[in-house]
């Protein structure tokens, strides 16, 4: 599978669309049947899919309280042993919750089939130094969706780092042709501050020129819990997948369940209220 295999739609599952965040190893049950379904209609319609999801409540506490972003290599032999313990607790956390996404999508008729990165995968100070994207090729050369989740690696610096499922995404898009990046997230959008904030406005476009600015300022907040960087990260993510691109490949940012995630999976594009889509200026 080289770099001219067109891959229609990668769904992105965030973190917290499909868990309680705040809730250790608690799931959003509904919201996750409502990816799946659509998952399902996106199969249906002959699309070619891959599905990447966020730890979320599964993963973050774990890293957190071990540390695993900040590696272990620095630590003494003592320290270092624990970490690794920590490395282990929160790869079995996020594989727990990649076993429930497949299991749903399984259900819900969608031949999905897990990818861990955490033993192919590696990285040298937070960047990726090693992907394996020959098994999820050959995956999807055979007719199923790919499943690939966020999870801790080894650094081969700093000895353990944490992968996020952006990241994943701008790796796979750098491969293959991808017609669009869909991220279901738990709010309509992208807005302009905070959306618990009073006055906050859902963006509906926001294009990005070449050198990076876009066309709206942004406020953002960041979730303690959250190794991985929050929204702001998220956004870096979607601006480099644009540019990369040559925007070709459009980021739509909409709430799960919504029709705007529908249409944006579906058409590749939005034409009720809710959500939001980044593209290049003038494209």
């Amino acid at each position: 599978m080289g770099e001219s295999t067109q891959v229609d739609v990668i769904i992105k599952l965030g973190g917290s669309s499909i868990t309680e965040k705040e809730q250790l190893e608690t799931l959003k049950l509904e919201s996750l049947r409502q990816a799946a379904a659509l998952v399902h209609t996106c199969v249906r319609q002959g699309l070619v899919c891959v599905i990447v999801h966020g730890a979320g409540s599964f993963g973050h506490h774990h890293a957190k309280k071990f540390g695993i972003n900040d590696g272990s290599s620095h630590l003494p032999p003592e320290s270092q042993a624990q970490s690794r313990i920590g490395f282990c607790q929160t790869h079995l956390a996020v594989t727990k919750l990649s076993h429930l996404v497949s299991d749903c999508l399984v259900e819900n008729g969608v031949p999905a089939v897990t990818v861990s990165p955490c033993s192919t995968w590696k990285t040298r100070n937070g960047a990726v130094e090693t992907s394996c994207i020959q098994p999820i090729s050959d995956l999807v050369l055979q007719g199923f969706v790919p499943v690939i989740h966020g999870d801790c690696v080894l650094d081969s610096c700093k000895g353990s780092a944490i992968l996020s499922g952006d990241t994943i995404i701008k790796c796979l898009c750098s491969h293959y042709s991808v017609s669009r990046v869909v991220f279901l997230t738990d709010v309509d959008g992208v807005y302009n501050n905070p959306p618990e904030c009073e006055g906050s406005t859902l963006l509906s476009c926001i294009s990005v020129s070449p050198n990076r600015h876009l066309n709206v300022d942004i406020g953002t907040s960041k979730n303690e819990c959250d190794v991985t960087g929050g929204i702001m990260l998220k956004l870096q993510s979607a601006i480099d997948i644009v540019l990369n691109s040559k925007g070709l490949t459009p980021v739509f940012v909409c709430k799960i369940g919504s029709e705007s995630a529908k249409e944006a999976c579906c058409d590749g594009k939005i034409t009720s209220k809710s959500g939001t889509v980044l593209h290049l200026e003038n494209s």
